[in-house]
């Protein structure tokens, strides 16, 4: 499931955050904070596509702080829909068509919750602080309705 890599993304935010540098630019000016987090376009948030530098970095000069609520959201969304195409198959359960989609699944979920978490433990704002306080009983509800899930257990 999600979350897997959190050391190395942990690791990697503190030492991009510390290499990084802190002056003002215009994705950070207060006209794109103050925006609420369901007026960013879908195209316009890095996480809702893989990353394509070396190793899957994050590109953390396209990540702002309203990015996360969304990529969290449609994240969840998705690893449900994922999830519930493997309880919904009539096939025979095996490993390839249950225990590989389960470990693949949430991938948008795994790319914010990643960054999220270094981002919040190295290079904390108020808003971070906010969306951290919104999310966490969020994802604990997600992730109570995947290890939960009566179906999923069944075909486990």
């Amino acid at each position: 499931m999600a979350y897997k890599s959190l050391p190395l993304a942990l690791a990697l935010g503190c030492v991009l955050t510390a290499c990084s540098d802190n002056s003002p630019t215009p994705s950070t000016d207060t006209a794109a904070t103050a925006a609420p987090p369901d007026a960013v376009m879908p195209t316009e948030n890095p996480f809702f596509n893989a990353s394509t530098l070396p190793l899957h970095y994050p590109p953390f000069d396209q990540i702002n702080d309203e990015h996360y609520l969304p990529a969290f959201e449609r994240g969840m969304t998705e690893q449900l829909a994922e999830i519930d195409e493997i309880t919904s198959q009539t096939a025979e359960p095996n490993f390839a068509n249950t225990i590989v989609p389960l470990e693949v699944s949430g991938q948008l979920l795994n790319r914010a919750a990643l960054v999220f978490f270094a981002m919040s433990s190295a290079h904390t704002n108020e808003q971070i602080q906010a969306i951290e306080t919104e999310i966490s009983p969020k994802l604990s509800a997600h992730s109570d309705n995947i290890l939960l899930n009566e179906k999923l257990f069944a075909r486990i």
